[in-house]
Parts: C-alpha cells; sequence; structure tokens
C-alpha cells in the first residue's frame, strides 16, 4: 500500500489504489473515500460496488461533527440490527449493504474526510482488520494533505512575481514558480522541471556586468549547495544569440535538516532589465554631463588662439570619445582642408602621416552638402564598401584598412547660424559602435567648440583693430628739445589698455607732455583714448593755460557721453570708459635750465629727481576729467636746473603689488638709485625695476576705477 502511494502520480489514483488493497486485504465488496467540500459537505470522491442512487442519498451525512478532535472509527455489524443510522437506514439496506464501518481520515488532529468499508454480509471486523483500514485512511489523509500543502505552496510560489526554484543537493529541480517557467522561457513549471538546471543552462549564454563569461559554479546556487551563502549578483542573460539581452538579480539560500546538511537550495531570480537599463542610461547620462562639463571647462580655460581650441577639442575626444579625431575647414566654395589631427598611438600617426600625400577623402564628397546643411552624420559600420568608395587608389586604400575604423562620425562645427568646419570622430575595434545618444553628445560638444573658436577669432579681430588703433594713438616720435633729453617706454599687459603719452611743441619756445589713463581697456578704451589724446592737442593750441585745456577736454567729454562708445555702448567686460585720468606738463627751458607748469586731473603726481639725489612729487592733485561738467585744478611751476630729471608715469607702475606692498612705495628710493641718468636709462631702470618687483600689473576695471574715484 506504501509503495503504490508513493507511486500515485495524482491523489485520485492513490485513491484507487487504497480502495483496491482495502478489496484485497479485508476481502470487501464495496469501499468509498468521502471528503469535505469547501461548504463542510462530505461528497463521494472515489468508490467501488456503489449506486448512484445510494450515493445520492447518502452523500454528506457523517458521524462526527466537522470539529470533532481525534474522532475514532465507527463500526455496525448488522444494519438491519442497529438503529444508529436512522432515517439512512432504509437505502443502506435496498443498497444490499449490511455492515458498515465509518474510518476517520484525520491529519494532526482535523478531520478531512472518511474512509468507508461495506460488506454484503454481517460482519464484525477485528482489530487487525480496523488498523489495516485506519492505516489506509492515515496514507489518504497524508496524500490529502500533501496535496493540500502543495497546492498552497504552489499558490504562494506563483503569487510572487519573483523566479523561484528549489534544488535538491544534487542538484535536481524539485520545485519552482510560474514566473521561472517563464523567465526562463519554458511554457510550463512541468517542463522545466522536466529539463533540468544541465538543460536550463545549455540554453543559455551568461555573462556579468562586465561583459564576460561567467561559469555556473560562480552563481549563488551553485554555493548554496554546498551550504555557502554569497552576495546577490547581476547577471547578464540571453537565451540564443537572436534574443534580446536580460539582467536578473540572483540570489540563494540554503536550507538545512536537523544534522546540519543541506536539504535543499532556494534560488531566486528577479528580473531587473528594465531597471538596469534605466541606472546604465542615468550612469550615461551623468558620464556625459561630466565629460561635456570637463570639456567646457578646458576650452574655457584654453588660450584665445583658434587653432589652440581645435587641438584642445580633439584632445578632449581622444580617446574619451573616438580613436582618432580630426578637424576640417569647411570654406565655402572650396574643398575641406584639414586643420588639426588627434589619433590614438603611434601606429595611426603613421598611417595619418602617410594619408596626408593623398587628397582629402572628404573633397568632393556628396556629405559636405550635407554638413554644410548643419546635419550630422552617423557611419555606424565603416564597411570595406565605404573605404572603397572613398579611396583614390590601391595605396590609398590600404592605408585606410590598417587604420582598422569600425565605426564614424561627421559633425558640423557651426557658428552664427553657419557651418565653417567638421568635427571628425572613429572608433576602432576596441570601441562599441556609435549611435544616436553618441552623436547627439558629439554635437554638443561641437556647439561649445564652434563658440569657442568663433569668440577666438573674434578676440583676433578686435584684439588686432585694438592695437591697430594703440599704435596710431601712440607717438611715432618723441621731439628734439633744446636743453633736455625726452624718452619713453610703454609695455601693453595683454589687452590693449588706456594709458597714453604724448609729446608736442606748443608756441614758439614751449612743449607739452601729456599722459593719461582712460579707465577700461579694449577697443572702446582705445576710442575714448583718441578723442582725448586729439582733444588735448586741438585745445593746447589756443588754451591760454594748463587748466584750461583740462576743462576743455572735460567738457567734451560730459558732453559725448557714451557716443563715442562702439554702437553707443559701454563694455561691460573692462569698466566704463567715459572717464580718465591727465596729467600735462609745458615745458619752457630758461638761461638755467627749463621751468616746468604741471597741472593733474585725478592722475598720479610726476616726480622730480633732482642732481644731488632729491627726490620729490610735485603738484597738486585735481578731479577727474568725463563725470562732473566742472572740474577743479591747480597749475603749479618748478624750476629744473642741469642733471634735474622729472618722471611721469601711470598707475601701471604705482599699483604693481607684492602681497599687500605696492611699488608706488618703493619708486622714491628707484629713482634716487637712478640719479644723474640719462632720459632713456632712467626710462628703462624704472620699468625694470617694476617688472621686477611683480611679474603683471593687477587688473583695473570698473571696480577699480570707482575706487580711484
Amino acid at each position: 500500500m506504501t509503495a503504490q502511494t508513493v507511486a500515485a502520480a495524482t491523489v485520485e489514483s492513490m485513491y484507487e489504489a487504497a480502495l483496491d488493497a482495502l478489496s484485497s486485504a479485508l476481502a470487501v465488496e464495496r469501499s468509498a473515500v468521502l471528503l469535505y467540500d469547501t461548504e463542510a459537505v462530505m461528497r463521494f470522491r472515489a468508490w467501488r460496488g456503489l449506486s448512484d442512487r445510494y450515493r445520492a442519498a447518502v452523500e454528506g451525512h457523517s458521524p462526527w461533527s466537522a470539529d470533532a478532535v481525534c474522532p475514532e472509527a465507527v463500526v455496525i455489524a448488522d444494519v438491519s440490527a442497529d438503529d444508529s443510522l436512522g432515517a439512512l437506514r432504509p437505502a443502506v439496506l435496498a443498497e444490499g449493504i449490511a455492515a458498515i464501518v465509518f474510518v476517520p481520515l484525520v491529519y494532526r488532529g482535523r478531520l478531512l474526510g472518511k474512509f468507508m468499508i461495506y460488506s454484503d454480509r454481517p460482519r464484525r471486523f477485528d482489530r487487525d482488520e480496523l488498523a489495516f483500514a485506519a492505516t489506509v485512511a492515515g496514507h489518504i489523509a497524508l496524500a490529502l494533505e500533501k496535496q493540500h500543502s502543495e497546492s498552497q505552496l504552489s499558490a504562494t510560489l506563483n503569487a510572487v512575481s519573483e523566479a523561484i526554484t528549489v534544488q535538491s543537493p544534487d542538484g535536481r529541480l524539485l520545485l519552482a514558480n510560474e514566473a521561472a517557467a517563464a523567465v526562463l522561457g519554458f511554457a510550463s513549471v512541468d517542463e522545466l522541471i522536466a529539463v533540468g538546471p544541465s538543460g536550463v543552462r545549455k540554453r543559455f549564454e551568461m555573462r556579468d556586468l562586465d561583459g564576460q563569461p561567467l561559469p555556473a559554479e560562480r552563481l549563488p546556487g551553485r554555493a548554496a549547495l554546498r551550504g555557502e551563502q554569497l552576495p546577490e549578483v547581476l547577471v547578464r542573460w540571453r537565451a540564443g544569440p537572436d534574443d534580446s539581452e536580460h539582467v536578473s538579480l540572483v540570489r540563494a539560500h540554503p536550507v538545512f535538516d536537523a544534522s546540519g546538511g543541506v536539504q535543499f537550495a532556494v534560488n531566486v531570480f528577479r528580473d531587473v532589465t528594465q531597471r538596469q537599463q534605466a541606472l546604465e542610461e542615468l550612469r550615461g547620462s551623468e558620464a556625459r554631463l561630466a565629460f561635456l562639463a570637463s570639456a567646457g571647462r578646458r576650452l574655457f580655460e584654453a588660450p584665445l588662439d583658434p587653432r589652440r581650441v581645435l587641438e584642445v577639442a580633439v584632445d578632449v575626444v581622444v580617446p574619451e570619445l573616438g580613436d582618432w579625431c580630426s578637424v576640417r575647414e569647411l570654406p565655402e566654395g572650396n574643398e575641406p582642408r584639414q586643420l588639426v589631427f588627434g589619433y590614438l598611438d603611434d601606429v595611426a600617426a603613421e598611417l595619418i602621416t602617410g594619408l596626408n600625400d593623398y587628397r582629402d577623402v572628404m573633397a568632393a564628397s556628396p556629405v559636405v552638402d550635407e554638413l554644410w546643411q548643419g546635419r550630422s552624420i552617423l557611419m555606424a559600420q565603416v564597411t570595406p564598401a565605404i573605404l572603397e568608395q572613398v579611396a583614390i587608389n590601391a595605396d590609398h586604400l590600404a592605408l585606410l584598412r590598417r587604420l582598422d575604423l569600425r565605426s564614424a562620425m561627421l559633425i558640423p562645427l557651426r557658428a552664427r547660424g553657419r557651418t565653417v568646419g567638421v568635427l571628425s570622430i572613429a572608433g576602432g575595434a576596441t570601441r562599441a559602435p556609435y549611435n544616436a545618444t553618441d552623436v547627439a553628445l558629439a554635437e554638443e560638444l561641437a556647439a561649445r567648440v564652434a563658440a569657442t573658436v568663433e569668440n577666438a577669432r573674434s578676440y583676433e579681430r578686435e584684439h588686432a583693430t585694438a592695437e591697430t588703433l594703440a599704435r596710431a594713438l601712440m607717438p611715432g616720435w618723441l621731439p628734439d628739445i633744446p636743453g633736455l633729453e625726452v624718452a619713453a617706454r610703454y609695455r601693453p599687459a595683454g589687452d590693449v589698455g588706456g594709458d597714453f603719452y604724448d609729446c608736442f611743441p606748443v608756441g614758439e619756445n614751449s612743449w607739452m607732455v601729456v599722459l593719461g589713463d582712460v579707465c577700461g581697456r579694449g577697443i572702446a578704451a582705445a576710442a575714448v583714448t583718441g578723442l582725448t589724446r586729439h582733444s588735448v592737442r586741438a585745445a593746447a593750441l589756443h588754451a591760454d593755460s594748463l587748466g584750461s585745456v583740462l576743462n576743455d577736454v572735460n567738457r567734451l567729454l560730459v558732453e559725448a557721453g557714451g557716443e563715442h562708445l562702439p554702437g553707443g555702448r559701454r563694455d561691460e567686460g573692462y569698466g566704463d570708459p567715459s572717464f580718465c585720468t591727465l596729467c600735462l606738463a609745458r615745458f619752457t627751458p630758461t638761461a638755467t635750465g627749463a621751468r616746468m607748469d604741471v597741472v593733474s586731473a585725478g592722475h598720479p603726481l610726476p616726480f622730480v629727481v633732482r642732481a644731488d639725489g632729491t627726490v620729490a612729487r610735485i603738484g597738486t592733485p585735481g578731479s577727474l576729467l568725463g563725470i562732473l561738467p566742472e572740474i577743479d585744478s591747480v597749475e603749479d611751476a618748478v624750476e629744473l636746473g642741469a642733471g634735474d630729471a622729472v618722471v611721469l608715469f601711470t598707475d601701471g607702475i604705482t599699483e604693481r603689488r607684492q602681497h599687500r606692498r605696492f611699488f608706488e612705495d618703493q619708486l622714491p628710493s628707484t629713482l634716487r638709485a637712478a640719479t644723474a641718468l640719462p632720459a632713456a636709462a632712467l626710462a628703462e631702470r624704472v620699468e625694470h625695476a617694476a617688472l621686477a618687483f611683480a611679474a603683471t600689473a593687477p587688473e583695473i576695471g570698473r571696480a577699480s576705477c570707482r575706487e580711484r574715484v
């Protein structure tokens, strides 16, 4: 009976085996199995020798209550002599039944149903027969509970969205849920269990997150069967080469028996493909943003030279985006012109050198028209046919093939609505083929490169214009003045500034020296510089005093306001060039030397260096020009003798700084040490001392101009 019960594929077949065993062992003609249904009604599940009429008449009867605890068998040895059946006795007798045994089906104290034994003649069943019937009932109850437990377990497992399998210590699959069958590509759980783990592994290609093959020994399930518990792992897998890639989170837990051995291992698989894709997309987006931020910073820090900007751009691309990169200029109406190359290794450098002997592959190419329209070109696969199409001859084709390019992008460089160049990026065999995301990233980079190049070109043009203006605003030569030596030193500090000087005759026996500083730098400051310098010259021709010259210049600047600036707008980057400082010195030779009349409008006062080494400032501070309608100025006079020197300068000298120290404090001692030097040597001495004190002058913008006010 035990063997038949174990071998039974279903509970129903086990009922049949139990009834066959009873019929053979107890020599009974009739038997039945009744179980409680969901409505707590005893109903026939299997039977022998019972009519439909009888079953309909007695179904639902039970000698025990449904909540009976440990019910015992009930034996009716002679139905005709026993009234305990009550209203059912006529139906029993009509069926030809003379004796009945009610055997309870009980599991762990819970009544599941009953097992019925019928005899066609009155019969007293002995103790061994009843014990055998109880044993059979126990088998049925155990099978019922097993079926119930398996049904509950199956329902529980199938309610879980994660794929679950249970393996025995020898690796066989014991249980699985529907999610596991679906994830692993099987039509049913039975099919999955029938194939087994070895059959499952043959159907799949498994890799780790880095794309490396993942042996089964590294899976947590194998470790669980050994009694170990590994951390959960992410597994990339696909069912055959045509299947899309999936990602699962795999974990396993060993379950131990009472002796500490592994009873089975539970494997849990969670499909995290979408989550992993979203995470990888997020990481890719963060990497792209970090790349663009780094590229933007490097482009911003690049020298304002168009070619250096392009060289930085190529350095940014290789090797982050490609193994090879070039920038071409696309002159309108002319063939593309290679400007800058970048490559990953020396082999590529050698090949590029060889390719330079041939005509550019983009010359007369139809893709140039697409690029001119601002449309990028993606070649996800650089096929042999493409190389053959662009190659000039067999040698050229051999060089192109040796580059081993697998994928490429051509990205237009657009500035101010037109294409000025093209950024070519290519990847080799070790790099994944480019896609639309890569093109979008390259286009973002190209936009930054084009804007930076255009800014550099604008700077070049503006700087060249400003330098031309500055040279035009400085005197081409210094006049020869009887009895006086004149020398000047002028050193621009990067951008063209607003500092200027002049020296010209006024009247028959006097010469004017002008030193000025327009607030700001660049073209706007140069424009005000020119206006001021020429205004001084014009005013000096008819003015009766130096103060009158200052008043005329001040009036002109105030009335002009910002009209003298390009476009009538002020230069936000370099300060407000609407006012300036000015120092005027008029020299008139005398019998003993010369007389100097000096006036200052906010400008540093000059020094007089006497032949005996005495150094003193000369003049009185006055108002800035270009701010107020009326200014205050004081004209001072000083007599100069043989060997005396006058040094005029701008704040480019005095404001040179070492930490908290200014060169202005050191200037008197520098001048004292240069007593009796010729004018040119004295000017050179001051220049060298200032440069040695601090390599660069402080930045002078709008804020510092206001501080000076």
